[in-house]
């Protein structure tokens, strides 16, 4: 953070884990980037932060854009910027708020500043940078045949017995030729050297099995209007309630007038005393206004992210519509990205344990409506 002439490292403690140990934002980046090296993906990182509770820096929860802009800064080791965003759009959105997003600005338009103490070395930081970018070329393929992947990847299918979320798992070349495992199936694998069941067990389900049931669960659930439109309106409100650029804009706008008013004040001083006193209050509101600025662009981000949300919402809430008279049509096949967004927006989730032991069932499809 910058202090008086000067930047110094906010060593404030956010957050206590459930082991008593103390974070600050200085823990939060190291983790942030020890889990990049180790080849997590930033929606892994986004979820794992929320998941543990610590709060973001406008002390909200985590989003992909927050993480992916507090990992590009160069400020982690030490080289400071401004004029590093510009406006790329500004619009009305259907509401009648102003939707303000903000990109990247080319390196070369970048204004230096002083530098501030290093986070972490610049070797690590480009590595990080690395470890991103082969993350975002591995997204890319992934994306162009995420159905195998599963239908249920990212959270809706977890192991019963560790919590941990269960990953799609292809025969090998071996086992296909000896013509072992020909279904893929969803696995936990844990082997870290404990003896009870957390620490050493394997979960698996064929994928074809347990995808197919979940087909079932949707048709059922389809079935049901009210429920769809409960769900879908529900979605929406709680995003609504969660995005308020407007405040924010009119925050930006006092400290802007404050500042023009200072610059008129600073024509007008005669000692060093004033002078010092107006330099002082001025970097106070440079700082509260890169603050606000940043928080603008944090929530602008999530506003562009519920207009789209929302579009896919009402999209699936039109298919229910079209498909629910046939869809339990055995002969009807659906395709992956429609099946994804019923599991997507009903909440779908799968908990699995082992098919030998005791325990409460084999799997248990629940529709959380979230």
């Amino acid at each position: 953070m910058r202090g008086e002439g000067r930047y110094e490292l906010n060593r404030e403690i956010v957050y206590t884990d459930s082991q008593g140990t103390p974070w600050t934002r200085l823990d939060v980046v190291s983790f942030m980037c020890d889990q990049v090296l180790c080849g997590s993906s930033l929606q892994k990182i986004v979820i794992q932060l929320n998941d543990m509770g610590i709060p973001s820096p406008k002390g909200s929860i985590w989003s992909l854009s927050t993480v992916a802009r507090i990992l590009q800064n160069p400020i982690l080791f030490g080289e400071v910027h401004t004029n590093r965003y510009r406006q790329a759009k500004n619009t009305l959105t259907e509401n009648g708020k102003r939707s303000v997003i903000m990109e990247l600005r080319p390196h070369d338009e970048w204004i230096r500043l002083p530098d501030a103490p290093a986070v972490i070395s610049r070797e690590t930081f480009d590595a990080v940078q690395e470890h991103m970018r082969q993350n975002r070329r591995e997204s890319s393929r992934n994306n162009r045949h995420p159905e195998a992947l599963g239908l249920l990847r990212c959270g809706y299918i977890t192991c019963g017995i560790c919590g941990s979320n269960m990953f799609v798992l292809y025969p090998s070349a071996k086992e296909q030729r000896e013509k072992q495992w020909r279904k893929p199936r969803y696995v936990c694998q844990q082997r870290d050297g404990g003896t009870d069941p957390v620490h050493n067990h394997r979960t698996q389900i064929y994928l074809p099995n347990i995808e197919e049931a979940v087909r079932e669960t949707i048709v059922e659930s389809i079935a049901q209007p009210g429920v769809i439109r409960m769900c879908v309106e529900e979605l929406i409100a709680s995003f609504k309630k969660n995005i308020d650029t407007e405040s924010v804009r009119e925050t930006l706008a006092g400290i802007n007038t404050s500042m023009r008013n200072l610059y008129s004040l600073a024509e007008h001083a005669t000692t060093d005393e004033t002078i010092a006193e107006l330099a002082t209050r001025m970097n106070q509101l440079e700082n509260q206004k890169r603050q606000a600025e940043a928080m603008l662009a944090d929530l602008e981000d999530e506003e562009e992210l519920f207009m789209q949300v929302e579009a896919e919402l009402r999209k699936f809430e039109e298919w229910a519509e079209q498909v629910r008279t046939y869809l339990a049509d055995t002969s009807y096949t659906p395709s992956y990205e429609e099946l994804r967004l019923a599991v997507q927006t009903l909440g779908i989730h799968v908990t699995v344990y082992p098919s030998t032991g005791d325990y409460p069932f084999r799997y248990k499809i629940e529709v959380l409506l979230p």
